[in-house]
C-alpha cells in the first residue's frame, strides 16, 4: 500500500498515499477540546495526539500517525465519561422516562433513542461535539434498495433481511414509546433519523460489557455496545493486532496496538475476525483480500449442483437436517468445513451405501 523508497517518483507516491488532513476542520477541533475538558489526566495526550483525522484515498476518513508508533503503544485513550453507554442514557432525563416505561429495550435501542433526541437538540446538546463528527448516512444494507438486496448471495441476503427486520421491530417499539411520551418532538423520530441513529450504533460502537438491569433486554446482537468519540474514526484491517481494555487507573477506554506504524501511515485496528458478509452487513464495506473471508452454502445450493442422476433427494435432505448438517456449510482459505464435506458425500452417495 505504501512505498518508502527514496527516488523522486516514490516520494511522490508516498505523499499521495498520506491522504488529506481533516484535523483543522471545526468539528474535529471542537471534538478534541471536548475530550480534553473531560479528562485532566488525558489533557496532555489529547492536546498532542498521536493521531490526526485524515481522508485517505483507499478507505475514506481515518486516523493518521503523527509520529512512529511501536507495538505496545497506546494509540487512543478516551475518558469513560465521554462514552455513550446504556447507563449514560439511563442517568439522563431520557433515562428517567425509559425507567417509567413498562417496555424493555435492548442496549442498541436505548442508544438509538438517545442519539435521535440529542441530534435533534443541535448545539444545545452537550454531546454535539461528538454528534457533529458522525457521518450523515451509511453504506449498510439498511440503505440498500430491494433491487440491491436481491443482488446479494443467499447468505448475506438472509443476513441483510434479518438486519432490516431487527430495525423494523426497533422502529415500531421506539415510535410507540415516543408517542406515549410527548416531551420530544415527534418530527425528530422520522424513519430516516431512526435509521441513521441505529446504523451509527451498528457501525461505530465498541464492545463494552452491559451490566444486567431490569429495564434492559439483553440480546446477543444488540448488547455490550458503547459509542466512543474519536476512537470510532479508526478503520479496520484483517491483519491488525490490538488490545482494547478499560484502564481503571485513569478511567479511560484504551487501545494498545501490536503493530508498527510509520509517521503519516494510516493507523488501523481490528473490528474482529469477520468475513466479508459480516463486514458488509454490520459495517458497510468489504476487504478485497480478507484472510477471514468465507463462503457459506445452503443445502439448496448443494442440491442445485447435484448431478441430474442423484436419487432420493428428499430422504437425503431429511438426513442432513436430522444430523444437523445443514449449518456450518462453509468454505474458507483453510478449505471446506467438515459439515460441508459430509453433506456433499451424503448427497452424491448411492442410497444403498449410506
Amino acid at each position: 500500500m505504501r512505498n518508502l523508497g527514496r527516488c523522486g517518483r516514490q516520494r511522490k507516491k508516498k505523499y499521495k498515499n498520506r491522504g488529506v488532513s481533516q484535523a483543522h476542520l471545526i468539528q474535529f477541533v471542537q471534538l478534541q477540546k471536548w475530550l480534553t475538558f473531560f479528562s485532566p489526566y488525558n489533557r496532555e495526550r489529547a492536546m498532542n495526539s498521536l493521531l490526526k483525522p485524515c481522508d485517505f484515498k483507499e478507505t475514506g476518513r481515518g486516523l493518521q500517525a503523527m509520529q512512529k508508533i511501536d507495538p505496545g503503544d497506546i494509540i487512543v485513550s478516551i475518558p469513560l465519561n465521554c462514552l455513550i453507554t446504556v447507563h449514560t442514557v439511563l442517568a439522563t432525563h431520557i433515562g428517567s422516562h425509559i425507567k417509567r416505561n413498562k417496555k424493555r429495550f435492548t442496549p442498541q435501542q436505548i442508544l438509538t433513542i438517545f442519539l435521535v433526541i440529542e441530534s435533534c437538540r443541535g448545539t444545545e446538546s452537550p454531546w454535539s461535539p461528538y454528534i457533529e463528527t458522525l457521518p450523515d448516512n451509511y453504506s449498510t444494507p439498511l440503505y440498500f434498495s430491494s433491487e440491491e438486496i436481491a443482488l446479494l448471495n443467499s447468505q448475506p441476503r438472509k443476513q441483510a433481511e434479518a438486519l432490516k427486520e431487527r430495525f423494523s421491530r426497533a422502529k415500531q417499539l421506539i415510535t410507540k414509546f415516543i408517542e406515549e411520551n410527548t416531551l420530544w418532538p415527534a418530527h425528530c423520530f422520522t424513519e430516516e433519523r431512526l435509521r441513521w441513529a441505529w446504523s451509527t450504533v451498528d457501525t461505530r460502537s465498541v464492545y463494552l460489557h452491559t451490566d444486567p438491569h431490569p429495564l434492559i433486554d439483553i440480546d446477543p446482537e444488540e448488547s455490550n455496545v458503547a459509542l466512543a468519540p474519536f476512537l470510532d474514526l479508526l478503520n479496520h484491517t484483517d491483519s491488525a493486532k490490538m488490545t482494547a481494555y478499560v484502564n481503571k487507573k485513569c478511567d479511560c477506554y484504551e487501545i494498545l496496538t501490536g503493530d508498527v506504524f510509520n509517521k503519516y501511515d494510516q493507523v488501523f485496528i481490528s473490528y474482529g475476525a469477520h468475513d466479508n458478509s459480516k463486514l458488509l452487513i454490520n459495517y458497510g464495506f468489504v476487504l478485497p483480500k480478507n484472510v477471514h473471508n468465507t463462503y457459506v452454502f445452503s443445502v439448496e445450493d448443494l442440491l442445485s449442483c447435484a448431478p441430474a442422476s442423484t436419487q432420493h433427494i428428499e430422504r437425503k435432505t431429511a438426513v442432513l437436517v436430522e444430523a444437523n448438517l445443514q449449518s456450518n456449510l462453509v468454505c474458507s482459505k483453510d478449505g471446506i468445513s467438515w459439515s460441508l464435506s459430509t453433506a456433499l458425500k451424503i448427497i452424491i452417495l448411492p442410497w444403498k451405501l449410506m
